[in-house]
């Protein structure tokens, strides 16, 4: 019902309920006593008037008792239009529960790049660095077998874990078909904290980390060796890479690698679920040489 139907309704009930005025002071005066003639003169001027003064009044009761109801009336709709507002914000501030995605937890001491760089605004970019291109790539038939699963990283853990680190230039990558793991041919170039290992020798590394080593690239590996073989003491990261110039690659949860001379590098996403690419750094490898010389020496 609209706005203009509701008053005429209102005023057509209103006006039914106020008695006939006429039929009303005919009875009034039926019953009133005899009167004297002067009396009876004036009687009907007094009389006449007084109807005008009760008519104008019950005009003016059904005026003032019309807008009372209209603006009752004008009142709900306003609150029920409030009410429904109100229930339309809550819908559009409350989470989708279905098919909504949420991003994995990250260490607390994450702190990305807040933007992507534009054009030419100065940032590095990992495809600027001049790394080796294979003609021969690491072999991965079946990626989805590659993850992290809800492994983090955390420096103080990671320390903990760590047996030695290990500078390694990979030669080969394969996924095995039984394990689903990576299995890299890696060739030692320095080594800290073992003696495993001896410059100039090649050994086995597994790993199911889905951030892959690149055939012919430098990296520096946490490593332990469980019942079997080398693995790697996290893998739910990118791995500290070095460059041809004599800088390293690392990811800002590696804070012993912070100073002056890290700049940010815009790294290359590994599929939608990587959330580093946009959280990595570059820096001397003095910086690097130092902080492995200090981990070492603290195992003695």
């Amino acid at each position: 019902m609209t706005r203009k139907e509701i008053e005429k309704r209102c005023l057509e009930e209103m006006q039914q309920t106020i008695p006939d005025h006429e039929a009303l002071w005919q009875k009034i005066e039926a019953q009133l006593p005899p009167q004297d003639s002067q009396n009876q003169k004036s009687s009907p001027i007094r009389m006449q008037s007084f109807r005008r003064f009760m008519t104008i009044a019950a005009c003016l009761l059904v005026t003032v008792t019309g807008a009372y109801v209209l603006t009752r009336q004008s009142g709900m709709e306003n609150a029920v239009k409030h009410e429904q507002s109100d229930t339309a914000n809550e819908h559009m501030d409350a989470p989708e529960q279905e098919g909504e995605q949420f991003a994995p937890n990250q260490p607390e001491d994450f702190t990305p790049i807040e933007t992507l760089p534009p054009e030419n605004s100065g940032i590095r970019t990992y495809a600027s660095l001049g790394l080796p291109v294979s003609d021969t790539a690491v072999h991965v038939p079946d990626p989805d077998k590659l993850t992290a699963g809800t492994q983090l990283f955390h420096e103080e853990s990671v320390l903990a874990k760590t047996e030695c680190f290990v500078d390694v230039i990979v030669y080969s990558g394969n996924q095995s078909p039984e394990t689903g793991q990576m299995v890299y041919l890696l060739e030692v170039v320095d080594v800290y904290g073992t003696d495993a290992f001896a410059a100039g020798e090649t050994f086995w590394m597994h790993s199911s980390s889905p951030y892959l080593l690149q055939k012919d690239h430098e990296y520096v590996l946490p490593l332990y060796q469980n019942e079997f073989h080398w693995e790697l003491v996290n893998e739910s990261a990118p791995q500290i890479e070095l460059t041809a110039d004599g800088e390293a690659v690392y990811h800002n949860g590696w804070k012993s690698l912070e100073s002056e001379a890290s700049e940010p590098l815009l790294y290359e996403q590994n599929g939608t679920d990587d959330y580093f690419y946009d959280r990595m750094y570059i820096t001397q490898n003095a910086v690097l040489c130092d902080f492995l010389a200090e981990w070492e020496a603290s195992r003695m």
